[in-house]
């Protein structure tokens, strides 16, 4: 935290947004309040990642999210992209960082927001709560992924969002040989995620994994043997 940041905080401290309380802007008495993410993204089975015979087809080697996207979580996600708040962003990096903790040797790349919210809010949210991921983990980051176009997948299918996506996600800088984890606020449909992970694979990254903040309900199904 700055030193202007800790001046602020002091002036007008953060306030819980579960409970009001002053000092944090999601206190640890409220954490309770985090339900863990639905299951796997593709058959939905508990436990937060992709399971076994599920990762057949994607391009990432791991995806796992820490909670749902739903009630508390999804307020403080908002309260970083609506509200620009730098303190959300830090206590999501602080939720976030165990997981990307059993990753090793690799590097954070955040998934890039479209332009138009770029241009809007001022700010990537999923660039703020990276750069806060790598000084907790002592783990580096790299600004490796740039997103083309405006366009808005809100209400798009999986499907759709990844037809949006295909030529959208492109890679700026150099992994090749690098072990990428992909540091995202929400996992929707996964597109993002694959996506980002199908263009690192193609510019000759060693591994892709994936670690989202929230989930939304099981992503996408599996599906059925024939």
């Amino acid at each position: 935290m700055s030193i202007l940041e800790r001046l602020i905080a002091l002036i007008a401290p953060d306030t819980c947004i579960a409970c009001a309380a002053e000092g944090s802007v999601l206190c640890h008495a409220c954490e309770w309040r985090l339900n863990p993410a639905p299951g796997c993204i593709r058959c939905g089975l508990p436990g937060g990642s992709v399971r076994g015979s599920c990762l057949a087809g994607l391009h990432a080697s791991d995806l796992r999210a820490v909670a749902a996207y739903e009630d508390v979580a999804k307020q403080l996600v908002a309260t970083v992209k609506f509200g620009g708040s730098r303190a959300a962003a830090r206590r999501i990096a602080t939720l976030i960082a165990p997981y990307v903790a059993k990753y090793d040797h690799c590097v954070l790349v955040p998934i890039p927001a479209t332009v138009s919210h770029v241009r809007q809010r001022g700010f990537d949210q999923s660039v703020l709560i990276t750069r806060h991921v790598s000084k907790l983990s002592g783990i580096p980051w790299l600004h490796a992924l740039a997103r083309s176009g405006s366009k808005h997948q809100l209400g798009a299918n999986r499907e759709q969002r990844t037809r949006q996506l295909q030529t959208a996600i492109r890679v700026t800088s150099m992994v090749s040989g690098r072990n990428i984890v992909l540091i995202d606020d929400v996992l929707t449909t996964g597109s993002s995620m694959d996506v980002a992970a199908k263009a690192l694979r193609a510019a000759g990254a060693a591994q892709v994994c994936g670690v989202a903040f929230a989930q939304a309900a099981t992503i996408y199904k599996k599906p059925p043997k024939m």
